[in-house]
């Protein structure tokens, strides 16, 4: 069955037109139903249920400015894309409560040039304006992360120093006596903020994995915040003041305490190949529980509240969602994690990597009694979306599948996207279709939808452009049979809009629900 959305947004009726078997049906409806979905996830749990209205409501923070001696913070307030009006502020080393402030951001000088390293980011001079630091990939990756560098000692003219830690970097400030740094760092479902020196050793002051980067990192006279989100809280500032003291100072958001989050972890388990692999859990009470995987990649331990990808909406309805740190190429785990993460990966089968890396993930919580194997499901976005069609197509562990907005076919991508060809090229260790279209069409779910029996749901916006791969992938999929339903949504790009993104999750868990009331 394929199911086409349209909305005249305005009117008091929209279009629903379903094709199915051939033959076309058009219904009109009133337009209240489609934005009542947004009133009706609401779901029963121990604590207040959260609804999409409330995710798109959260308040984050933006770290503007802080005082040379460290002792005031300057920050802004956002929701959703917008930031609102006003600039706040709050003294770092006191209790009193954050107040407006009149208070405007210095425009800052130009940053130095690095001679000879074009992808060098995040120039900052010291205090002292005796060395620079800055932000870059290492010579040795095509595609990475990025790595704090330093002007610290003498080098040969054109050579590239040494990265002061192996340790990937988010952001870094230099630290008052021109010795040091503050950093944000990537260790995993972490982003710790610490001390680094310059001799590579690293004073952690942040507690518990987090997501850090959405906010910022600031510091200065000693004193160092930064905007902090984990499975219990949401766009937090915390502050470390020049005594050493650290503590959370802003809580944007205190209504999060009373929701139906869950229990959220960091998990860690070994593939068949004997690495080790981390991803995170989220589940409500009980054992044998439906589980929900979302193939995205690249997460951190932080709040899930991305309506496209696995979030707490789920987990209210009963579902553990699980959001394995699988390595295929195309997510660039390189850049998320580092080369080390990578490992041999990086020369094995790349579809073999992926579906050993999560499906290992997903027999651990079997073994564990959480996950009920009769009872798995897939859900993903863009890269997830990608994810999700790949394994579909060498396992049937799953009971269903709902996929939005991915790449099927990698040989067409290519072709069709010259800017996109060295990026695409660089993720499948330089290979290029005039040397390896083998490789190419082994990542594309398109040439093997024969091999997928699981029901599965997709999804694209009208203007995105990979409607057309989609649509493809679509009709592949039915010329082999498969139980597949496609919808568009008008009017959407990549992104799906706030009122669309409601629909599809309540369409995906409808679709859940459905599978596994059957046989």
């Amino acid at each position: 069955m394929r199911c086409a959305v349209s909305a005249a947004f305005g009117q008091a009726h929209e279009e629903l037109t379903i094709i199915s078997g051939g033959e076309f049906l058009t219904m009109r409806q009133p337009r209240l139903l489609t934005i009542g979905v947004l009133a009706l996830l609401l779901f029963p749990g121990a604590g207040r249920s959260q609804s999409f209205e409330d995710l798109s409501k959260l308040l984050h923070p933006l770290l503007l400015d802080i005082s040379s001696d460290g002792s005031t913070l300057w920050y802004r307030v956002g929701q959703d894309a917008q930031l609102r009006d006003g600039v706040w502020e709050i003294r770092i080393g006191s209790d009193t409560a954050p107040h407006l402030s009149t208070h405007t951001a210095p425009k800052t000088e130009p940053p130095p040039a690095i001679p000879g390293n074009p992808n060098a980011s995040n120039i900052v001079r010291s205090p002292d304006g005796k060395k620079v630091a800055w932000l870059d990939f290492d010579k040795d990756e095509l595609a990475g992360p990025r790595y704090l560098y330093c002007s610290c000692g003498q080098r040969a003219q054109g050579d590239k120093p040494r990265p002061i830690s192996r340790k990937p970097m988010v952001a870094f400030q230099w630290a008052e006596a021109s010795d040091s740094f503050w950093v944000m760092a990537m260790d995993g479902p972490d982003e710790p903020v610490g001390l680094l020196h310059e001799d590579g050793r690293f004073e952690q002051a942040s507690k518990g994995p987090a997501l850090r980067r959405r906010g910022g990192l600031l510091a200065a006279g000693g004193a160092v915040a930064w905007v902090e989100s984990d499975g219990s809280h949401y766009g937090r500032i915390w502050t470390r003041d020049r005594t050493g003291r650290v503590r959370m100072r802003v809580d944007l958001n205190p209504q999060v305490s009373k929701w139906n989050l869950g229990t959220q972890e960091v998990m860690r388990w070994r593939n068949a190949a004997g690495e080790e692999l981390h991803g995170v859990l989220v589940r409500p009470k009980g054992k044998r529980l439906p589980l929900i995987v979302d193939p995205y990649s690249s997460g951190r331990n932080g709040f899930l509240n991305i309506r496209l990808m696995g979030n707490y909406l789920f987990v209210q309805d009963g579902f553990a969602v699980f959001l394995p740190n699988h390595r295929a190429p195309h997510t660039l785990p390189a850049a998320a994690f580092g080369a080390d993460y990578v490992g041999k990966a990086a020369s094995r089968d790349p579809i073999d990597v992926l579906v050993d890396d999560v499906t290992s993930g997903v027999n651990q919580l079997v073994r564990q009694g959480i996950a009920d194997p009769d009872r798995m499901f897939l859900y993903g976005y863009s890269n997830g979306s990608t994810s999700v069609d790949q394994l579909l197509t060498e396992t049937h562990m799953f009971r269903a599948a709902a996929s939005a907005s991915g790449v099927a076919d990698w040989l067409v991508w290519y072709r069709e996207r010259p800017t996109a060809r060295d990026l695409v090229a660089s993720f499948l260790g330089g290979h290029r279709p005039e040397d390896s279209p083998d490789l190419y069409r082994r990542v594309s779910p398109f040439y093997t939808a024969n091999k997928i029996t699981t029901p599965l749901l997709l999804a694209v916006g009208d203007k995105d452009t990979r409607l057309a791969d989609v649509t493809r992938f679509y009709e592949a999929l039915r010329s082999a049979g498969a139980n597949v339903t496609l919808i568009t949504y008008p009017g959407d790009a990549h992104e799906l809009s706030r009122e669309h993104t409601a629909d599809y999750f309540q369409k995906s868990l409808d679709f859940f629900r459905a599978a596994m009331k059957s046989n």
